[in-house]
């Protein structure tokens, strides 16, 4: 049966078959069949729509879209795909459902959507480490059935802001000390931002262990903490310290020394290391010396 294209979803059409025979006598019979009652469908009815956790971002910040797919129409959709291309700024993390991965073309085979239902897409992306302050980034999703019909979501929008990132790392001398040894202590700090580090300060920790002999630049002791006042790290740029310490004597073997240095700034992102080092005893090695005597 074919449908004429005006024919409105919800129409009824009754169908039934008749069937007119005479039998030998030459009487005339009419049958007819039970009555089929088809209505017009207006099929499924997709829906796409894709949103974001929220709109300002920072360079390697993952980024969690959500991607709804409903069907509104009075019949199940069925081997439904989604599709979703991202900007070469994002990379693929995670996904649930899981995805099909190729290249910067992330999809979903949905089997079935029933009429009425919606079926969630959770979508977790990275953003791409050097991507410049003040830029937006636009992706959109698309769906695609077996019957070839297509549609696609508004773009859900985000823009890259300006921060700094301060990264911090710390090295010493040697791996293990004795009693009375002097230990070195270097520390790095690197802003991997995209923006300046203002009124940046470095603070080390020194455990109690140890006695403070010397630091670098302006580094300033008391009360067990040398205090760094550093100023400005523009993005990309790192600045180093160092500061010595004398191990105590009365130190036993076995203890661990922590070191813990922690860097703050303005805009809030820094970070903080701890540094173990191991007292180890020292063997003395024994002192011998042989004397002659010569007895009577």
């Amino acid at each position: 049966m074919v449908l004429f294209a005006e024919t409105a979803a919800g129409t009824t059409i009754e169908n039934t078959a008749y069937a007119r025979y005479k039998d030998a006598g030459g009487y005339e019979y009419l049958i007819q069949s039970q009555t089929v009652i088809t209505t017009v469908s207006e099929g499924y009815h997709l829906d796409i729509t894709k949103d974001v956790e929220r709109t300002v971002y920072s360079p390697s910040d993952t980024v969690r879209y959500h991607i709804d797919l409903s069907n509104s129409g009075n019949i199940d959709a069925s081997f439904v795909k989604v599709i979703d291309t991202l900007s070469d700024k994002l990379s693929y993390i995670s996904s649930q459902p899981a995805a099909t991965v190729a290249g910067q073309v992330i999809s979903w085979n949905l089997q079935n959507i029933q009429s009425g239902a919606t079926e969630g897409i959770d979508l977790q992306c990275l953003i791409a480490p050097d991507v410049v302050s003040g830029i937006s980034i636009e992706n959109q999703a698309d769906y695609v059935s077996l019957d070839e019909v297509s549609g696609r979501s508004q773009p859900a929008t985000i823009t890259i802001g300006s921060r700094s990132d301060l990264l911090i790392e710390s090295n010493i001398n040697q791996a293990t000390a004795f009693a009375g040894d002097t230990l070195t202590y270097t520390i790095t700090v690197t802003n991997t931002g995209n923006a300046p580090a203002t009124n940046t300060i470095l603070y080390n920790d020194l455990p109690y262990q140890v006695d403070f002999v010397s630091s670098s630049g302006n580094g300033q002791f008391y009360q067990g903490i040398i205090t760094w006042v550093i100023g400005t790290i523009p993005e990309g740029n790192s600045i180093t310290e160092t500061f010595r310490t004398v191990v105590k004597d009365a130190v036993n073997p076995g203890m661990l020394l922590n070191n813990s240095s922690t860097v703050t700034c303005t805009e809030g992102t820094g970070s903080s290391t701890q540094l173990l080092i191991q007292i180890i005893e020292r063997i003395l090695q024994p002192d011998l010396s042989i004397r002659r005597t010569n007895i009577p």
